[in-house]
């Protein structure tokens, strides 16, 4: 399951269950409207916090579907996460605006990838735990102020950036 939260609306929810459905709820939760349905299983939805009529729903197969209208009506990103082995399968996400920029950043089987162009295309960011051994990444976050603070974490080692993701530092965890 997936939950957003509009940043200004009281009462909005957006839920994107197993099943591709994304619902949609302007009651805090107590009513429910299917806003769309989609071909796999929604693993993350973003709201543009400046803007949020712009949202981002991440799919587990099919890559990041964009709206500008609120959640009304999707439009697949090019299927440009398609273009990179395994990017299209999608399993979290965060954005954040930097100087007016949105910058989206996925995880996915290929790895990490960034784009700030609104999902137009993408960069794969280099891992420590990239290759053949790759280390599923179980979490992911960027600071929402500044969007070149990464942090993932695996089922042993947490990392961090500092600058957007071309060096990562293992932190000492508990």
């Amino acid at each position: 399951v997936a939950i957003a939260v509009h940043p200004t609306l009281a009462g909005r929810i957006w839920l994107g269950l197993s099943d591709g459905r994304l619902l949609m709820s302007d009651t805090y939760g107590t009513t429910w409207e299917l806003r769309q349905s989609f071909p796999s299983a929604i693993t993350g939805i973003l709201v543009h916090p400046a803007i949020p009529s712009e949202l981002y729903v991440l799919t587990a197969k099919n890559g990041v579907m964009r709206a500008l209208d609120g959640g009304v009506e999707f439009s697949q990103q090019k299927d440009s996460t398609a273009k990179i082995s395994g990017g299209a399968e999608i399993s979290l996400g965060a954005l954040g605006v930097h100087r007016g920029t949105v910058v989206l950043t996925v995880v996915t089987r290929a790895g990490i990838l960034t784009s700030d162009d609104r999902g137009e295309s993408w960069r794969v960011l280099p891992l420590l735990t990239s290759g053949r051994q790759m280390t599923a990444i179980t979490s992911f976050a960027m600071a929402p102020t500044n969007v070149n603070r990464l942090v993932y974490g695996t089922a042993t080692t947490i990392v961090r950036s500092i600058d957007g993701g071309s060096q990562w530092t293992v932190v000492n965890s508990p």
